[in-house]
């Protein structure tokens, strides 16, 4: 039976969290080891977060959703501690939440996204290999590997943030060798872009990657951290961290535009960003990270710039590192975003409405909506 005192507690926090102002963007809830231990009292020796950083956000087939409060609740997969990744989940038989902390000997691991049917994939960075894994039954399990070090086709140096397209195909930003490489989901490469790269590296045949070499020209990058893709109609975008940029993309592979944020007037912007994660909601906003400056800024679909946001004034962000905005699959395997916004900095990940309108693209003093069915939706 659930404990209605931890049910109890569930719902003042809460009723104190629906309320609080996160800029533009209403807070939901705080997961933190203080908010874990008065939830759940786990053993002592049991710590949620240390040092959490690239997330994502997943409801699971696997995961019968129980009625009322929780139903809408996703697997949260949050990287933690530089070696492992820590997995909150709704837990069916003990009726209560739960995480597992996992590890495959990963060093530095700094993406993951995971799918419905339980397949999520770990960017190993230091390992220069990407881990799929499977989840069934409240358990993780390793299925298979990819990659080592090179320049090479499905090769990897510093593979950073993951992300998948409507297809369910996956993306990793290939810091080092500076490209964005796509991949199957049983990660073979998908030779679909034109080579940009120019003579005389490039040729005629097509390519699983867009950039190839670190440059300041469009379309190509230096070191770029980030991917995230458009879900709506499959754009991809690309935090160009060395150059300081966004750069967008068609879903073929095309350049569109680009957005440089060095030196940047735009309000709240730093003169000097670095950044990181990125991803995109329903309502086709992009979401990037400057953890240089903890600060999420906002974006249209057109890289036409929305606000920036610090953070609750409360409790602003420290060390900020991740964004996820949470994704389903439907049973075609069909890739669709539908959830919160979640962010990760120092010992805690939160989570943020995305129910806003709206009423001035351009400034940052706009003015949103609350989420509407908050409970639906909270996560601790």
């Amino acid at each position: 039976m659930i404990n209605k005192s931890k049910i109890l507690l569930f719902l003042i926090c809460l009723f104190f969290s629906v309320d609080t102002a996160f800029c533009q963007l209403s807070m939901i809830s705080t997961t933190d080891n203080s908010t874990w231990q008065q939830l759940f009292n786990p053993p002592s020796n049991q710590v949620l977060y240390q040092y959490p950083g690239a997330l994502c956000a997943c409801k699971m087939f696997t995961d019968p959703a129980p009625s009322g409060l929780y139903a809408q609740l996703p697997s949260l997969f949050v990287e933690d501690s530089n070696s492992d990744f820590v997995w909150q989940y709704w837990d069916t038989n003990a009726e209560d939440f739960g995480f597992l902390r996992y590890s495959s000997q990963f060093s530095v691991p700094r993406g993951i996204v995971a799918f419905s049917n339980g397949d999520m994939y770990v960017a190993d960075t230091n390992n220069n290999r990407i881990v799929k894994l499977n989840y069934n039954a409240n358990n993780v399990t390793f299925v298979s590997q990819n990659g080592s070090a090179g320049t090479s086709i499905g090769q990897f140096n510093f593979p950073c943030e993951m992300t998948s397209d409507a297809e369910g195909n996956i993306y990793v930003a290939d810091v080092a060798n500076s490209r964005i490489q796509k991949f199957d989901r049983n990660l073979n490469p998908l030779n679909v872009f034109p080579d940009n790269r120019g003579a005389p590296e490039a040729g005629t045949t097509p390519v699983n990657f867009l950039g190839g070499y670190a440059s300041v020209n469009s379309g190509m990058f230096l070191g770029p951290q980030g991917v995230a893709i458009d879900l709506v109609d499959d754009d991809i975008y690309v935090a160009d961290t060395g150059n300081q940029r966004i750069e967008h993309f068609s879903k073929s592979g095309a350049f569109i535009n680009a957005v440089n944020l060095k030196n940047s007037t735009l309000p709240g912007i730093s003169s000097n960003p670095v950044i990181t994660y990125m991803d995109v909601d329903q309502k086709e906003h992009l979401y990037v990270v400057d953890q240089s400056n903890d600060t999420l800024y906002v974006f249209d679909n057109n890289l036409n710039y929305l606000f920036p946001s610090t953070g609750n004034p409360l409790s602003p962000f420290v060390h900020l590192q991740g964004v996820a905005v949470e994704k389903s699959q439907d049973s075609s395997g069909n890739n669709f975003t539908h959830g919160d916004i979640y962010v990760s900095d120092q010992g805690r990940v939160q989570t943020f409405g995305i129910d806003f309108a709206i009423t001035n693209l351009t400034a940052p003093s706009s003015v949103y909506e609350g989420p509407t069915n908050p409970a639906s939706r909270f996560w601790v």
